[in-house]
């Protein structure tokens, strides 16, 4: 797959190093490191050992990465495997699903398909259809969404860069319809079927079905509609 850059902008291709400055689309490809702080739509998939974003990143195709960051708004129509993501920013997978060894999240993930890692870390908001791992931990906090979003946005706007933030406005909290995992903890998500060995649903949570086989920790600020399972219960303060 040819690289093919076209558009207005800076950007340098040194050996399989690709630095982005600017407006500007290119077909896809392999590299070994691409960085992006303009505005880039890239037609087809790309395979990086390592791949930042901090403007405003549209991809067409599926993603490879060894190593993930994002600190601007990524885009992405497709599927995304990764060793380790680290989203300071916005990530939307419109269609496909994310899979990873681990993930780190301070800002947003948007996943309309299937996120699986091993480990997942988030004092931001996480919203996907279904997740499955080892340990998730999603530590959201009221209204942070919207306050994150319209931080970003105005961030992007002072450089210039339309970000697209009003596609991100239906997202209103961590939500997910089913996460299963061996250890859970969460705080201000909504999950509508939870599974898991060792659980603790903290302040701010709604779940509606709670499976748990082993510890089971719901804050008195919490709500859970039904539990089953052959767990022991603790309230928490």
């Amino acid at each position: 797959m040819g690289r093919g850059f076209t558009g207005v902008g800076d950007f340098t291709v040194n050996g399989k190093d690709v630095a982005i400055d600017g407006i500007t689309s290119f077909a896809g490809g392999e590299f070994n490191q691409i960085t992006i702080d303009g505005v880039v739509t890239v037609q087809h998939g790309i395979k990086a050992n390592r791949l930042e974003a901090d403007g405003v990143l549209n991809v067409k195709g599926n993603v490879l990465a060894n190593r993930l960051e994002i600190d601007g708004v990524a885009t992405l129509k497709k599927n995304l495997r990764c060793h380790t993501a680290e989203i300071d920013g916005v990530l939307n997978i419109k269609s496909g699903k994310l899979e990873a060894d681990a993930i780190k999240c301070s800002g947003v993930i948007h996943v309309e398909g299937e996120i699986n890692a091993d480990e997942v870390t988030a004092d931001g908001c996480i919203s996907a259809k279904e997740i499955y791992g080892d340990q998730i931990q999603i530590l959201s906090k009221p209204n942070q969404v919207k306050n994150f979003l319209t931080e970003i946005g105005s961030f992007l706007k002072g450089m210039d860069i339309n970000s697209g933030m009003e596609r991100f406005k239906n997202i209103q909290a961590s939500k997910i319809e089913i996460l299963e995992a061996t250890k859970v903890n969460l705080k201000y998500v909504y999950v509508k079927q939870l599974c898991g060995t060792e659980i603790t649903i903290g302040e701010g949570c709604y779940v509606e079905n709670a499976d748990c086989d082993g510890a089971l920790r719901v804050s008195k600020y919490a709500v859970v509609k039904n539990v089953t399972g052959n767990h022991v219960y603790e309230e928490l303060d």
